[in-house]
């Protein structure tokens, strides 16, 4: 294949040689895989014929999944809006690199990795200009938001209009997590388990493990949107991971209602009192070895635990992943309505995926509409 440096390139997913767009095969089959020659092509189909009419019915969500209100939707959630595209959008809203945008910033994260999460104590500063009415460089929605809603807020359309949010304004992106969590607390929690909703609602301390954090530990004042929002509850997060800067290890942070602490470790090695509930961003459950007994400790817990994805075909691997650990299955997955609104490229293939695009939940006990 030939090659261009001016021109963003695809990638084999055989032999990984790259070329232009123009240049790709793709598999007629499922419209997403690529490939540079009919060779590569031949070489895959044994496995990929297993795995394409599965493929096609993920590829299938793309026009759920870009349904977005936002008036740069279109050009987000293109099947193209790769990494030098997603830095010319965040340039021309001016937060390219900035606070809370570093880990949305996919150039500059790729070459400064060895800045990871060790911005606590010198750069909080910079943190904060996102709500902020003297800092922002988005809207001048102000720093606290008026009185809790009336009802939960279901989705992005919803949450912008309450915050008074224009809708060509991508503070969506770095607020998809910590409103996903809202999510969970005042949707997925109040239908599964209303009892422990009620606790969460009595204003007693509701402690949380964010599982396998990463960038997450960096958006302490994203989270305090979330907590700001639920401003009759009084929430602990306590963020895991091991693939933490040291110097966050054991770094405790408190603001109105919100207490979040840091732990650098594996979940299963951590000696921590059970949550209310667990959740983990991104996971991909399948992928990652150190999963397994992280879940097992979730199940002999209890703990009610709500994963997202950013890949369908990731959630659909999950109940074989966890078959052999005595856990039935997962909940049916829904499409997350407070999924990031910037799509995720590869080279090698066209999948429809977003950060947090996909939510499903642990169950511990057998049912008939588990994922199978």
């Amino acid at each position: 294949m030939a090659t261009d440096s001016s021109e963003w390139l695809r990638e084999c997913s055989v032999c990984y040689a790259r070329g232009l767009e123009k240049e790709v095969i793709k598999c007629a089959g499922c419209v997403v895989m690529l490939y540079c020659s009919e060779g590569c092509q031949q070489r895959d189909s044994p496995s990929h014929q297993a795995v394409c009419a599965t493929i096609k019915q993920y590829a299938a969500r793309e026009t759920e999944l870009c349904h977005l209100p936002f008036t740069f939707a279109k050009e987000t959630t293109d099947r193209m809006f790769h990494e030098h595209k997603a830095v010319d959008f965040l340039k021309r809203h001016g937060v390219y690199g900035r606070g809370l945008w570093r880990r949305e910033s996919p150039l500059l994260h790729k070459t400064q990795t060895q800045r990871k999460c060790g911005y606590f104590t010198n750069r909080e500063e910079d943190d904060q200009w996102i709500l902020t009415e003297e800092r922002s460089l988005l809207t001048s929605c102000p720093a606290t938001p008026p009185p809790s809603p009336s009802a939960p807020l279901c989705d992005w359309q919803q949450y912008y209009v309450f915050r008074g949010l224009p809708l060509h304004s991508p503070v969506a992106a770095v607020l998809s997590c910590p409103l996903t969590l809202y999510f969970i607390l005042t949707t997925c929690l109040r239908n599964d388990d209303p009892e422990l909703f009620q606790r969460l609602v009595s204003g007693q301390t509701f402690v949380i493990h964010i599982l396998g954090v990463e960038k997450e530990v960096e958006m302490k004042e994203a989270f305090l949107e979330c907590a700001r929002l639920l401003p009759g509850c009084r929430f602990h997060l306590v963020m895991i991971g091991k693939h933490l800067s040291k110097m966050v290890h054991g770094y405790c942070w408190e603001k109105d209602n919100l207490r979040l602490s840091v732990h650098r470790a594996l979940y299963h090695d951590l000696q921590l009192p059970a949550p209310q509930i667990a959740v983990g961003f991104n996971a991909g459950l399948p992928a990652y070895p150190t999963w397994p007994p992280t879940l097992t400790k979730l199940m002999e817990q209890r703990t009610p635990a709500y994963f997202t994805d950013q890949s369908e075909y990731s959630c659909g691997c999950v109940s074989m992943a966890i078959s052999s650990l005595g856990i039935p299955g997962v909940s049916p997955v829904i499409v997350n309505p407070f999924r990031s609104p910037l799509r995720i490229v590869t080279r090698e293939q066209d999948m429809p995926w977003f950060p947090n695009a996909f939510l499903y939940r642990l169950l511990y006990e057998s049912r008939g509409d588990l994922i199978d």
